[in-house]
This record gives structure tokens, sequence and C-alpha cells, in this order.
């Protein structure tokens, strides 16, 4: 970003105090704790979407051309779109993770479900509406494991929590949980009732969401064969 000349930028995004990060079980006893000078380097952390919306500012006019999704890649590196098709390219980088169709033009294999299925909730300006947890997260992350599940805290730049619920799963489970997966409320009573055992901060977790309420499944296409 310093190269860039992008840092000041940055900055004015990044939390460098938010390198904290705690492993725990279900009743937040300790596996890993550590923060700041622990990591060595400084960590700042920033939310993704800041940190593409300073790259793609400082690039000129007409350097990103928006509309364009992308239908394939074939040989001479020609990139085929909805409505055009561009080539001439010496470099083609594609970032769209496990379904990348540029990933498909280098490798046959598919993306298969690593059985991992989660929920993903959110804490909006948790300092007032959650403050116990929000001094547990300390402005980091907090990863609590148990029995084949993975329960997340992450520190957002707005001031929410992002709070996460995974867990093995089928991969039909958004069919076949007997709750609708996209209905806050009905979530939020399915998970509180998985975590029944788990210790109260991090069942507040759930109590205190509010708003977007995700499903997704965990896909990969790593070729395990």
């Amino acid at each position: 970003m310093k190269e860039a000349q992008l840092w000041d930028e940055f900055c004015k995004e990044a939390r460098f105090t938010s390198d904290y990060t705690l492993m725990c079980d279900k009743d937040l006893n300790a596996f890993i704790e550590a923060s700041g000078s622990d990591w060595g380097p400084s960590r700042p952390e920033i939310d993704r979407s800041k940190l593409r919306q300073i790259l793609t500012e400082s690039l000129p006019d007409e350097t990103i051309k928006w509309g364009h999704r992308l239908q394939r890649v074939e040989e001479g590196n020609k990139l085929v779109f909805e409505h055009t098709t561009e080539s001439g390219f010496d470099l083609i980088v594609g970032y769209e993770g496990a379904w990348s169709k540029v990933r498909n033009f280098t490798t046959t294999v598919t993306p298969h479900y690593t059985g991992i299925g989660y929920n993903e909730l959110s804490i909006p300006n948790a300092e007032q509406t959650a403050p116990r947890l929000f001094k547990i997260v300390r402005g980091g992350n907090v990863f609590a494991h148990s029995n084949g599940r993975r329960f997340s805290v992450q520190q957002i730049g707005d001031g929410s929590l992002r709070i996460g619920n995974g867990s093995v799963r089928p991969e039909n489970w958004m069919q076949s949980c007997k709750y609708d997966p996209y209905d806050l409320e009905q979530t939020k009573k399915a998970i509180l009732e998985e975590l029944h055992d788990w210790c109260p901060q991090l069942r507040e977790a759930v109590e205190k969401a509010q708003g977007k309420c995700e499903p997704r499944n965990l896909y990969s296409k790593m070729d395990l064969s």
C-alpha cells in the first residue's frame, strides 16, 4: 500500500489494534490467545470491501470494465463474456473462488462439498447493543470449537460483529433442516437449540443478532485424489 501511495487512505480504514485472536472451547476456555507483539510484526485488519474500494478508486478511469460477466476462457487466452469476446492477453488472473471460470480452463477438477455448512449473522453497533460480547472480542476474532462445530465472532470496521455458526452437515441441509435458514428468528431459535450447553456469552451473540441471515455451504476445488 505504501509503494502504491495509498498508505494514508489505508490507515483511515484499517484497524491497527484488531489483531487479537482467541481460539477456545464452548465455555471460552482458551486453547490459543494472542494479540499485538505475540504475532510479530503489526497485522492491521481492514474490511475487504474497503480495501477493494481504495484500490479501485486509485486506478485511472476506464481501467476496470464493469458489467462483463465471464462465461469461459478459451485457447489463445480468449475471454468469452455474456455479450462480447476479448483476446490478446499475456496474463489472466482469476479470483472467483471454487467456481472460477478461469480455473476451469486449467483443470478438470470440479468443486466438491467440504461437508461444512454454516449460518452467518450480524450484530450491528455491537459496542452499544452487545457490550459484554464486544469486550470479549477486543476488536479482533473469537473462534470457539466443540463437537464438530466452530462458532466465530469477528469485529467488522462499521462497528458490527459478524457471527458464524459452522458444523458438519449434509449438502442439502438448507432443504432438510426443518426451519427457514433465510429467516432470522427461525435461524436464531435453531442455533440456540444447537448451542444449548454453550456458555451464555456465546449464546448472547445469537440472541443479539439483527438484520441479515445468510446460510452457506463451503466448497473446495482442491484435488484430493
